[in-house]
């Protein structure tokens, strides 16, 4: 069984409107289980709406406090998905108890579980050594989703618009970006609107597990709903080409 495909298998889930969220430094850091994030998002996709995401760990929010432009950068995303330290740090900012660990090995694979059939993706950044590797093997983990390019992250910034014009040339719905903090939410934030796709996820590091098939094996239990009504470019030829916050 793929990883998450037992969530995406569950019963249908109450559709989730909106999502909640905790305020931070003008940031909204999802406050929800991973089955009404899931949902939420599903259905926002469905709605049309176009979604930048991004996991964040104690290390960016930290920087954050420091630097304007990786500030603006976060709030410029749909919402933040905290990970580990990102949950305790939340914690320690405002008081609230986050609902969960939104842990990218466990909440990338049950959303690219959730896709529907033929979504079209795009992987933007890993190491060069570790690109094509990456590449086979999501594309073996996931084969009901199309990988319609590849980029790995050691392009310099003045190819930025080379990148944006490479992935939308794929038709790509979704993009994976995996890179190191601050130049991916740096990135997203100048570039994420020239892209045509639907969802742009910052998955950080995640791309280094990928490599080496080391998702965990653990998945949220809450259910969600996956039987959307998405309309995605589908078909078409296949290219594969912290520090802690201060007191």
């Amino acid at each position: 069984m793929a990883f998450g495909e037992h969530i995406a298998q569950q019963a249908e889930h109450e559709r989730v409107s909106t999502l909640s969220t905790v305020e931070w430094n003008g940031c909204q850091v999802v406050n929800a289980s991973s089955g009404d994030t899931i949902s939420w998002l599903m259905d926002s996709l469905d709605a049309g709406n176009k979604r930048r995401l991004c996991f964040t760990s104690a290390h960016p929010l930290s920087l954050a406090r420091h630097d304007p432009y990786l500030a603006t950068a976060l709030r410029g995303m749909d919402a933040l998905l905290p990970d580990g330290s990102g949950v305790a740090a939340v914690k320690h900012e405002t008081g609230h108890r986050l609902w969960v660990n939104l842990n990218p090995r466990d909440l990338v694979p049950a959303i690219l579980q959730a896709l529907p059939v033929g979504t079209r993706f795009f992987q933007l950044g890993a190491r060069r050594a570790i690109t094509k590797q990456v590449a086979l093997n999501l594309s073996a983990t996931w084969p009901h989703l199309k990988l319609v390019g590849c980029q790995d992250s050691a392009f310099q910034p003045w190819d930025s618009a080379q990148v944006v014009q490479k992935v939308n040339r794929a038709r790509a719905s979704v993009v994976l970006v995996g890179m190191e903090t601050p130049r991916q939410e740096l990135w997203m934030e100048r570039y994420a609107s020239q892209l045509e796709a639907e969802l742009v996820l910052g998955v950080g590091s995640l791309f280094d597990f990928a490599a080496n098939h080391l998702f965990e094996r653990r998945c949220p239990t809450d259910s969600l709903r996956t039987k959307g009504t998405w309309q995605l470019r589908v078909g078409g030829p296949t290219v594969v080409g912290s520090p802690p916050l201060s007191a």
